[in-house]
């Protein structure tokens, strides 16, 4: 019980050096009791209440430890400013750790999807600084469309979103991202207040101009679904558009990133991993140092072998930002565990010397299979003298 209060107050506390506290005394219990026990796993790919999440950074990082993950990351959209708890909190755990930042550039007039990593833990107030413009187009698109929702919602009912009251309840004041999906969100909470779930909700955001998903209906009709609000917020914000929100072009990105000593890496979808050589090669051209996939992909080992061929290291997209997606073992994760270790390592060897990264050129190994067993190695061994 003592242990069950305390995983509470990682996600009701509002403070970090709270939840920081508290995690001490979590793990004290545990180590008590034996400790948990690690398996062969990561989550690199977590969002936190910096961005839209229901973890804060203290608690996303109790999440992995709590499933025997030895390596997690955060990775909240256009925001840094959770780096530093999360950091507190993986060493507090003995877990292994990576900081990423999802984002979006343009590439060819195309709002497309990025991972930032390889950013030396003194780099991240520069990298908040270089990200402030897509928090502000961020909060920009988010505020338009709550007014957007709200026309839609006076043509049928009394009742509206307050933007306002939306932005403070996200982390906006102290550096996190507010997005449209906290809009959705809070449009989702607002109808589950006035409307009843089930088939009345369908009928409800039909009315509004929203027609869900056939292979949705299911979690929408199911009234007794824990993860109700998220999965109308999610429905109903899968077609929104973005175009409002006005992106830097890629390239710039990239050449900035670069010069963090960090680097991009391409979020892809499983259908354009089914060319592996031909999606890699143009991926390289466009300028990609890596490439994030999810890890059940049925192409993964190939595209990893033609990633390797061309100096990109390929890493797992399992994204978790929201409740309904778990921290569990994932298929397909021992094909590019080493990857990942190497990702870890290559992000300690930034912290130590910020020019000796994986892709450095000083680095004595010339062929990237062995650059990625050496990193990984870094990375292994300083898992052990946390």
């Amino acid at each position: 019980m003592q242990r069950e209060k305390a995983v509470l107050k990682l996600h009701t506390s509002a403070k970090a050096s709270k939840r920081i506290n508290v995690l001490k005394k979590i793990v004290k219990i545990d180590e008590k009791a034996g400790g948990i026990a690690k398996r062969t796993n990561a989550q690199i790919n977590t969002s936190t209440i910096y961005s839209f999440s229901p973890y804060t950074p203290t608690e996303a990082v109790y999440m992995a430890y709590n499933a025997g993950m030895p390596v997690c990351g955060i990775s909240d959209t256009d925001s840094a400013a959770g780096m530093k708890e999360f950091v507190k909190a993986a060493k507090i755990c003995g877990l292994s750790y990576t900081l990423g930042c999802r984002t979006h550039a343009v590439i060819g007039g195309k709002r497309v999807g990025i991972m930032i990593y390889g950013i030396a833990e003194d780099q991240i107030p520069a990298l908040e600084a270089l990200l402030a413009n897509n928090r502000e187009q961020s909060r920009q698109a988010a505020e338009m469309r709550c007014k957007e929702l709200n026309r839609l919602l006076k043509t049928k009912y009394t009742y509206k979103l307050d933007f306002n009251k939306i932005k403070d309840e996200t982390e906006y004041k102290r550096g996190g991202t507010v997005t449209q999906r906290h809009v959705y969100y809070a449009f989702a909470k607002l109808l589950c207040a006035k409307i009843e779930k089930g088939e009345k909700m369908i009928e409800c955001i039909r009315s509004l101009g929203f027609e869900p998903r056939e292979k949705s209906m299911p979690v929408l009709l199911a009234k007794d679904n824990p993860y109700y609000e998220y999965d109308l917020a999610r429905e109903m914000s899968y077609n929104a558009g973005h175009e409002k929100e006005k992106y830097t072009d890629f390239a710039q990105l990239n050449k900035e990133i670069k010069v963090l000593g960090g680097f991009c890496a391409f979020i892809a979808k499983e259908r354009e991993l089914a060319d592996a050589e031909g999606f890699a090669e143009s991926l390289k051209k466009t300028g990609f140092d890596a490439v994030c996939a999810d890890t059940s992909c049925a192409n993964l080992d190939a595209f990893n072998a033609a990633c390797i061929k061309r100096n990109m290291l390929l890493l797992p997209w399992n994204h978790i930002d929201s409740p309904r997606k778990k921290f569990l073992m994932q298929e397909g994760m021992v094909h590019i565990m080493e990857n990942v270790w190497a990702l870890v390592g290559n992000e300690l060897a930034l912290n130590t010397n910020n020019e000796d990264g994986i892709f450095s050129e000083t680095v004595r190994e010339s062929r990237f299979e062995e650059k990625i067993k050496l990193f990984a190695t870094i990375g292994k061994n300083g898992s052990k003298e946390q």
